[in-house]
């Protein structure tokens, strides 16, 4: 038995010694394969400042450690950059002529995601008739940690700036990219014209998505958005067509209330509703469909309802009570309160005792 054991502590030994010798005897070989397999998939440039690799620390898996990791986006500006990331690759992989990625973690830095003017995007760096060897490189999982995003979109007027803090991505690569997307995010604002919206909310995700990379199109399947606890369920597709983007979604919200729906909303709207509290049954649909180009936006209707419900309202010194009603918010053109109708019906409710009922547009 004690020799088995000298025998085994010897062959692993040999075995962790060798692993060692390969990863400093083929590092730069390996960086330069690596390098290469990224650059032969896009149409702009990987670069990175330092790596370092082991195939022990990460067995059985090789592991590569960039520092100062960048790519271009189609106009030579910086599309993403890293402080630090890993790759994965398959061990064996390394040593032929195709490396297989097995996951990707990109830490500390930025992604600058940007539309024109004209509808021209800056993220489509992906060869047209790549090669089978440039265009499965076999990632299963992408990391994001503590990564600035920012999307900015001259054509139809908008930006976000969120950052990425933990956010996982299970991948499936074939003709179509599926993932499930999970983790948290915050979200510094949301620009829309001169309306910002989530200042400084803390965001959750939990969605099955796809690109279709010949119908440029993404979907959102059973999607859980979470903004400061409200959980939103998203379903619906993007389509980028041109010099535009096409939107269809559905965004459905059961366990809000009023007042923080009204939370939500931009600064500078309906500052009266924002001080409104409330409970009851709380149902809210809400449906963006149409074209977002710098002449058109898409159309926005919500649909609520609200039933045995107790509403606070400040300028009412007594409380509405066991309220119900159904209301339809419909802005065909984005412009904002000053452009939209309003229709309630079916209002009910009582104060101190008498009933009052009602429509109202």
């Amino acid at each position: 038995m004690k020799k088995a054991l000298v025998i085994f502590f010897i062959i692993i030994s040999l075995l962790t010694l060798g692993l060692f010798l390969s990863a400093e005897i083929f590092e730069d070989k390996i960086g330069d394969a690596f390098k290469r397999t990224v650059n032969a998939s896009i149409t702009s440039e990987f670069h990175f400042e330092a790596f370092d690799l082991s195939m022990v620390r990460s067995f059985p898996y090789a592991a590569i450690r960039f520092n100062d990791l960048s790519i271009l986006d189609n106009k030579s500006d910086t599309l993403l950059y890293a402080g630090r990331a890993l790759f994965k690759l398959d061990m064996l992989s390394i040593f032929q002529s195709q490396i297989q990625l097995h996951s990707v973690e990109v830490m500390d830095g930025f992604i600058n995601i940007a539309v024109d003017k004209k509808g021209n995007r800056n993220f489509e760096i992906s060869k047209p008739n790549q090669s089978e060897e440039s265009r499965d490189l076999g990632i299963s999982q992408a990391s994001i940690k503590n990564m600035q995003v920012v999307f900015d979109n001259e054509n139809s007027k908008s930006r976000a700036e969120l950052i990425a803090e933990d956010v996982v991505l299970q991948l499936d690569i074939e003709e179509h990219i599926r993932s499930n997307i999970l983790g948290s995010i915050k979200s510094n604002k949301i620009q829309v014209g001169k309306d910002i919206y989530l200042n400084d909310k803390q965001l959750s995700i939990n969605s099955d998505i796809s690109y279709d990379l010949e119908q440029n199109e993404l979907k959102l399947a059973d999607g859980e958005v979470g903004i400061e606890g409200i959980l939103f369920y998203t379903n619906g597709k993007i389509a980028f067509k041109g010099d535009h983007e096409y939107y269809d979604l559905v965004i459905n919200n059961t366990n809000g209330s009023l007042e923080e729906i009204f939370k939500l909303l931009p600064e500078n709207q309906v500052e009266e509703f924002k001080k409104i509290s409330s409970s009851g049954d709380f149902d809210l649909t809400v449906f963006y469909k149409g074209k977002q180009s710098k002449y058109s936006n898409p159309e926005l209707q919500a649909d609520l309802s609200f039933e045995r419900g107790r509403v606070v309202v400040p300028q009412l010194d007594i409380p509405l009570k066991a309220v119900s009603f159904s209301a339809k918010y419909l802005d065909k053109y984005r412009k904002g309160l000053s452009d939209a109708s309003v229709q309630i019906n079916g209002f009910k409710a009582t104060m101190d005792g008498e009933k009052i009922t009602g429509k109202f547009s």
